[in-house]
């Protein structure tokens, strides 16, 4: 059996809590979610899926951080995938759904010229964030506009917002990583329990996203914006 250390202890639970959302996906039924959280049940399940094979890589003493630059287009297709099908306006949709293409090229043009698969993502995760970043603050933004009801009783509330609770913070982690790798670790090892902390919040307001769907459905009204597509 391999001895874990504790500096990974909390990292790892927080890895595991893509279960939380994933689980509450799964008891409400993925088939009969609306389009954009189906879209977001696959996301948290191979984000889970990473969390998992990156940990036991790194409990291994394996080299992992290539995993890292795979996801990150994974995870940019699927999220903005998601946040397409949320758009009140045609172009908006249209527009973020471009997005993704441009963001592949700009991912594989970064890893083959900036980007090291020995070395944290600098570039190509910095803009990964920023792009959710943006598109998910102007979704909130948008839909806030157009909402009818209390915006804390819609999915896509608990969502956004909780993808605006991590991503800012992967904006300046990964940079600060690659510059702390080999340098100190201590204080590497505190980013990344920040980075554990918020992400436990994003997976429990995802997942309160995911049953507060649950609950409008059951109760004969759902938002116009979260229908089944």
């Amino acid at each position: 059996m391999v001895e874990i250390p504790p500096h990974f202890y909390f990292p790892i639970g927080a890895g595991l809590t893509y279960a939380i959302p994933l689980a509450a996906a799964l008891r409400s039924g993925i088939g009969s979610l609306p389009a954009p959280l189906r879209v977001v049940s696959i996301y948290v399940a191979v984000t889970l899926v990473e969390s998992c094979v990156m940990t036991w890589l790194s409990i291994r003493s394996i080299e992992n951080l290539w995993l890292i630059h795979i996801f990150t287009p994974v995870e940019v297709f699927l999220l903005l995938l998601a946040f397409a099908r949320l758009q009140v306006h045609e172009l908006a949709r249209t527009m973020i759904l471009a997005m993704i293409p441009l963001f592949l090229i700009t991912w594989a043009f970064l890893l083959v010229t900036s980007d090291s698969l020995a070395d944290f993502p600098v570039y190509g995760r910095t803009v990964s964030a920023l792009l959710i970043v943006a598109v998910a603050a102007y979704t909130l933004l948008v839909l806030s506009q157009h909402a009818l009801t209390a915006v804390t009783s819609q999915p896509w509330f608990w969502l956004t917002v909780g993808l605006l609770v991590y991503f800012p913070y992967l904006v300046m982690l990964n940079p600060l990583s690659s510059a702390l790798h080999g340098r100190s670790e201590e204080l590497l090892f505190t980013l990344y329990r920040v980075n554990a902390a918020l992400m436990i919040v994003s997976n429990l307001f995802i997942t309160r996203a995911i049953l507060c769907q649950k609950r409008q459905s059951s109760g004969g009204s759902s938002s116009p914006r979260l229908s089944p597509a």
